[in-house]
């Protein structure tokens, strides 16, 4: 794994020990990243109306939930690209209902995070919805959200990524 200068220079502190993720830490429950409530929109709504909620709240998808606030779908912005913007819909008339991802699988909030990184990578999912007990949603977990967790794992070794290391990746004007 380590040549014997690396192994050298970690006994030394010189250099620190690659970090990992315990299976501890990946067997936590998913509701440590859950830091805001499930944004809802009624299966009804219109799609237009779904769109300007994503985009003024800053988020990927949206719980649909049928008028007992259960969860009966779920909207995404590859819901709005792939059924919407390349179809003849107006989404000024369009309801939700038409173009929803019906019955998503879901979480409980006591599931493990591991479950939840296979089950979103298994099935290709971005968002998951994580519900009550009566199948409310309470917040919708994003890949974006478990990336976050992925990354503060091994956060000093990002941030001393330098600037320069990556001189193939510059963008050009």
């Amino acid at each position: 794994m380590f040549d014997a200068d690396e192994e050298l220079a970690i006994a030394s502190g010189e250099m620190n020990a690659p970090r990992t993720l315990s299976s501890e830490e990946l067997r936590e429950p998913i509701s440590v990243l859950c830091s805001r409530r499930a944004e809802t929109v009624h299966f009804e709504a219109t799609i237009a109306d779904a769109a300007r909620r994503m985009k003024s709240s800053r988020i990927g998808s949206l719980a649909v939930v049928d008028a007992n606030g259960l969860l009966v779908g779920i909207i995404t912005e590859r819901d709005m690209l792939m059924k919407v913007l390349l179809e003849p819909i107006d989404p000024e008339k369009t309801p939700v209902r038409d173009v929803m991802t019906e019955n998503p699988e879901s979480l409980l909030a006591s599931d493990s995070m591991v479950f939840a990184m296979n089950k979103m990578h298994i099935g290709g999912f971005r968002h998951v919805p994580i519900v009550d007990e009566d199948g409310r949603p309470i917040h919708v977990v994003s890949i974006r959200d478990v990336v976050a967790f992925v990354l503060a794992a091994f956060e000093s070794t990002i941030a001393n990524v330098p600037p320069d290391a990556y001189p193939h990746l510059r963008r050009f004007a």
